[in-house]
C-alpha cells in the first residue's frame, strides 16, 4: 500500500467498490464520476483535481483527523451570523 497523503486510484477503487464506468441509456458516467457520488453518500470529504479525479487524505481515510474537520466551513454573510 502507498503511504502516501492521498488514497491510489486503486485504494478508492476498494473503498467505494466501484471500478469501472458505465453506460445508462447511451450516455456514458465516468468511473471518477460514480466514486465521487459514492463518496458524497458516504459522508467522505474529498476535493475534485483537474483531471477529474475524487483526491481524499489518507489521514481522513485512516480515522486520524474527523471527516468534519477536513470539510471547508461554508460561507455565510455577516449579517446572517
Amino acid at each position: 500500500m502507498d503511504e502516501g497523503t492521498f488514497l491510489t486510484e486503486k485504494e478508492v477503487a476498494e473503498l467505494t467498490g466501484i471500478k469501472t464506468g458505465r453506460n445508462e441509456r447511451g450516455v456514458t458516467i465516468r468511473r471518477e464520476q460514480l466514486q465521487m457520488a459514492q463518496l458524497r453518500l458516504m459522508g467522505i470529504p474529498f476535493h475534485e483535481n483537474a483531471r477529474g479525479r475524487p483526491m481524499i487524505f489518507r489521514a481522513v481515510a485512516l480515522g486520524l483527523v474527523p471527516a468534519s474537520a477536513a470539510k471547508p466551513k461554508a460561507w455565510s454573510p455577516r449579517a446572517i451570523r
